[in-house]
Parts: C-alpha cells; structure tokens; sequence
C-alpha cells in the first residue's frame, strides 16, 4: 500500500506527464504546419507569413506552458525522490 502523501504527489506528477505529453503533441504539430505552410508554393507569401505569425505565436505560448510544467514535475520529482 502507498502512504497517502506519496500517492498525492505521484497523482501529481503523472497529471504533469499526460498535459506535458498533450502538449508537446501540439507543439510538434504546429511546427509541422508552419514547415508545410513555408514550403507550399501555392500559398502566396503574404498569407503564408501571416498565417505561419499566428503559428508561431501558439508555438511560443505552449513552449512556455511546456517549460512551466516541467519544472514543476521537477520540483515534485525532486521532493517525492522519483527518479526517470
């Protein structure tokens, strides 16, 4: 049996690993349209850029959020003394 504060904390990171996964995912996915978009020589330059602006912009949020939930998995890994 886990003790309950262990559980918690390993509740807590794995919720960490499905969003960090679900999020990369996206990221992987919005990188691939950009790329797709730049090389798609039927979508002329001014929407391209603007559409590949809007891709990059959600890129960067979710970066950020990717960042921001590693660290904390990395906190929690820290204090719980789960290790990869």
């Amino acid at each position: 049996m886990v003790p309950t504060k262990e559980f918690a904390q390993l509740v807590q990171y794995f919720k960490g690993e499905i969003t960090d996964n679900a999020l990369l995912n996206k990221a992987g996915r919005l990188a691939a349209e950009s790329h797709v978009t730049l090389r798609d020589k039927s979508i002329p330059d001014s929407i391209a850029i603007k559409k590949i602006k809007s891709l990059a912009l959600q890129r960067g949020r979710l970066t950020k959020r990717i960042r921001q939930i590693g660290c904390k998995c990395f906190r929690i890994e820290l204090n719980s003394g789960i290790a990869h």
